[in-house]
């Protein structure tokens, strides 16, 4: 990357969210908002960022790209613009194919060594290395799940707290509860294990296998999902326990019966090791090289 580019990655990524108002686009589409309105409903809150972010960057005081040049200035907002839009979930499943594409296409000339070197086939395709930048700051804004279990739990918890109020928002509305945001129907540690299966491993994945300097990033979501898969079980053995101590009564309306709650851990073993196994290969095959 160019040292323009570096600059830009950098800013876009700083102020990737500014402004948050800890709702989702589709929230802000229901409700009718101002910033919805503002933005015509597409990629509101994204936009909404990127408006922010340059507004403060023209006060003296945040004048951060007061010596670049015309061109340079231009140059730098298209990147940052591609960069944050690049976050907005509705486009994770095409970019999701558009980076295994890049590594299908690129992969022999991209796979570097064990350094941060560039791959060679980025070093003159700008466009290519804008690309990469967008994907890098898209996975870094889903990166939780990718970092230590302590830190990953913590930022859990953060986001399904914003996400059960945005539930609660909604029944007071008398709106649709949004996906995963109703807390009566969501467990938090099978939510973080759909989240690295379908979101974050295909995304990570790809980008591993390009530059295998991430590997620490992929053995954390391995351990991870099995940390999340343990307590679902021990949740759920719980939940067994109580059901095993009613002496030959019949389950509630509701509660499932002890057989019911085996099988689902049974089932969360082999995904949980199934999970594992393909995040291993990934590690394996990104040292291969």
């Amino acid at each position: 990357l160019t040292k323009l580019e570096v600059f830009a990655a950098l800013i876009g990524a700083y102020g990737h969210d500014a402004g948050q108002p800890a709702v989702s686009a589709g929230f802000l589409i229901a409700v009718r908002s101002e910033i919805a309105l503002l933005h015509n409903d597409k990629s509101p809150l994204e936009n909404m960022h990127c408006a922010i972010l340059f507004d403060v960057l023209r006060n003296p005081d945040a004048a951060i790209l007061a010596e670049l040049t015309g061109d340079e200035w231009r140059k730098l907002r298209g990147i940052v613009i591609a960069a944050i839009l690049g976050t907005d979930m509705l486009h994770h499943f095409k970019q999701n194919s558009d980076i295994q594409l890049f590594y299908e296409v690129n992969g022999s000339l991209a796979m570097p060594t064990q350094t941060s070197e560039a791959p060679a086939c980025m070093t003159g395709d700008p466009g290519k290395r804008h690309f990469i930048i967008e994907m890098f700051v898209h996975a870094a804004d889903i990166s939780n799940s990718a970092k230590q279990f302590e830190i990953a739990r913590n930022w859990a918890y953060l986001v399904v707290d914003e996400f059960f109020t945005q539930g609660e928002r909604e029944k007071d509305l008398g709106l649709p509860v949004s996906p995963f945001m109703d807390k009566d129907l969501t467990n938090i540690a099978t939510l973080q294990m759909n989240f690295i299966e379908f979101m974050v491993f295909p995304l990570y994945s790809s980008l591993i296998m390009l530059f295998p300097t991430l590997s620490p990033a992929c053995e954390n979501l391995a351990r991870n999902v099995g940390t999340w898969g343990n307590k679902r079980i021990q949740e759920l053995s719980s939940e067994g326990n109580e059901q095993d101590g009613m002496d030959g009564a019949q389950p509630e309306t509701g509660e499932r019966d002890p057989e019911s709650i085996q099988q689902e851990i049974k089932k969360i073993e082999v995904r949980t090791e199934a999970l594992q196994q393909k995040l291993q290969t990934v590690l394996r095959k990104s040292q291969e090289g």
